[in-house]
């Protein structure tokens, strides 16, 4: 005798039994509809797996394609966008220090201080060494010592004076010759070519440049720069002919005044194209221009 089943699709009497799960379409298309259709009638949502429509595959690829260009192209504008971007942190910096009121400079044995416009002091440190010779024609060297030459530029004049470190030098004035230049002079013509230069990167913590000859620089210069506070802190040139040490400038509108020596003896000298300088500085300064 057959029980009449409950809606729930059991008989009274026997036990429950499991609904019969119905073979699923083929999803695609409209069959899609139909899967969902039988998922929720049957709750099998456990047994049946998503598929994509034949043509979700291509149009995946399409979107994966179009994503990877997109990719390219944004990794290009933003490369551009850092080397436009330490360039003009750079030239921006350049073209702050050249014009900051006053700043001090320090290299190599050499110390100065520049007040702007045309206000130098330069303070070399070396090794000398003095001769003399007896009242019986014997000459004797005695030497070397430490030795400061003090060069001071103001305006159209040239003060210069030298001593055993430690001493007050003793100065001579004369009128500047046009070949009398200074570090300072040099150090702000690297800072107007950087203000200028299209081949700047960012480099570590810093810049890399490279400046053409010019009329601001006598010879080819590539070495790196940093920056702080909006103005050029360091500038390392890369060995090579006419290159200088590392240059480090600080004080930037707070360096002390520039002023003439109180005592200084008027000199008559004969100006030359040359700038020779005077004294002996170490061998990694002598490519600096510093005077007669």
């Amino acid at each position: 005798m057959r029980h009449r089943p409950d809606a729930d699709g059991a008989s009274r009497g026997a036990v429950k039994a499991e609904p019969h799960l119905p073979v699923l379409p083929r999803p695609g298309g409209a069959d899609l509809g139909r899967v969902a259709q039988l998922v929720t009638r049957y709750g099998v949502a456990s047994h049946a797996v998503p598929m994509e429509a034949p043509n979700d595959g291509r149009r995946r690829m399409r979107r994966w394609v179009v994503a990877v260009a997109l990719l390219g192209l944004c990794w290009s504008c933003a490369s551009s966008g850092q080397a436009w971007s330490a360039a003009a942190t750079l030239q921006a910096a350049a073209t702050a220090t050249a014009h900051a009121t006053s700043f001090t400079i320090v290299l190599e044995g050499v110390e100065v201080t520049y007040q702007a416009p045309d206000r130098v002091e330069q303070v070399e440190h070396g090794q000398a060494s003095a001769s003399s010779s007896s009242s019986g024609g014997t000459a004797s060297t005695s030497g070397p010592y430490a030795e400061t030459i003090t060069k001071v530029f103001i305006g159209d004049h040239y003060y210069e004076g030298d001593s055993p470190t430690g001493q007050t030098p003793t100065f001579s004035v004369s009128q500047r010759c046009a070949s009398d230049t200074n570090a300072a002079q040099y150090v702000l013509g690297i800072l107007g070519a950087m203000a200028t230069s299209g081949d700047i990167r960012a480099s570590g913590g810093g810049f890399s440049f490279q400046i053409p000859k010019g009329s601001a620089v006598s010879f080819p210069l590539s070495g790196t720069a940093t920056v702080a506070a909006g103005y050029v802190k360091t500038i390392n040139l890369n060995p090579g002919a006419g290159a200088a040490p590392a240059i480090s400038i600080g004080s930037i509108d707070a360096a002390p005044p520039v002023t003439a020596p109180p005592l200084a003896t008027p000199a008559t000298m004969s100006c030359s194209d040359n700038a020779t300088g005077a004294g002996t500085v170490p061998a990694s300064t002598s490519l600096l221009p510093t005077g007669r």
